[in-house]
């Protein structure tokens, strides 16, 4: 009974928000979530629960062990996988045209590794390539860059494992989009520049941005507990064509 009344209380505390519960995306446009929708945990979109957000409405992904799902082109389950994410509904490509990407994320203090599990929370995806071109992962020892496109693996530690949790980082991206030498990518943490990259951004002529909790080989899980459940919260997920455009308007 009591687990009734407190999903009652929830739904309806979020009809009662309306409006106010509205995310500003920049020029993302909308999201569908990628897989993932038949648990009610799974994601939801409330008012800031930390108080210290840079946005008033934050977004909390939770993922519990065996949260695989599959659609017409792709199954979690038979795939060594599990997640929650929302992907970018349309997705765009403009050679030597420049975009800003931006979000910033929070770690609850009872967040445990799941190492040598790969977690990943943004991905950039070529459009119709069986994998992504840019992921940023988390680790035993903090927040990373991933090349997948040149395959050079974890090139940058952007946050340290001791920053990481109960406290809000922004991630600000620069990218120039190109198949050729001439693309970029920049990135920012907190303000401060920590990555510059020279060279071909993509190979596609579309590509799209994915975020959330994704996990990747399960099977390199050895321990005889689950995998832990694991909980994100991201604030200002946007895009834009200046560095500006990306900061909250609330």
């Amino acid at each position: 009974m009591k687990k009734i009344i407190a999903t009652f209380l929830f739904v309806f505390s979020l009809s009662c928000l309306g409006a106010e519960l509205s995310l500003d995306r920049g020029l993302f446009g909308e999201f569908n979530n990628s897989l993932n929708n038949t648990r009610p945990y799974a994601y939801k979109i409330s008012k800031d629960l930390t108080a210290l957000a840079p946005s008033k409405v934050i977004e909390a992904f939770e993922l519990h062990q065996g949260d695989c799902f599959k659609d017409k082109s792709w199954n979690d389950c038979t795939n060594d996988r599990e997640r929650i994410e929302l992907k970018q509904k349309s997705s765009s490509f403009i050679d030597h045209q420049t975009h800003w990407y931006g979000w910033s994320f929070y770690i609850p203090e009872n967040y445990q590794d799941v190492s040598p599990v790969k977690l990943s929370i943004a991905q950039f995806y070529d459009e119709g390539a069986s994998e992504p071109v840019w992921m940023f992962q988390l680790n035993e020892n903090g927040l990373y860059i991933d090349n997948q496109f040149n395959k050079a693996g974890l090139v940058k530690l952007l946050v340290k494992k001791s920053e990481l949790v109960k406290k809000w980082h922004t991630i600000q991206l620069e990218m120039i989009s190109s198949r050729k030498s001439d693309g970029k990518l920049n990135i920012w943490v907190d303000g401060t520049q920590v990555f510059t990259y020279n060279g071909a951004t993509f190979k596609s002529n579309e590509f799209y941005f994915k975020y959330g909790l994704y996990r990747s080989f399960l099977s390199r899980w050895k321990k005889p507990t689950k995998i832990p459940t694991q909980i994100i919260y991201f604030s200002n997920v946007k895009m834009g064509k200046t560095q500006k455009d990306l900061l909250p308007k609330n």
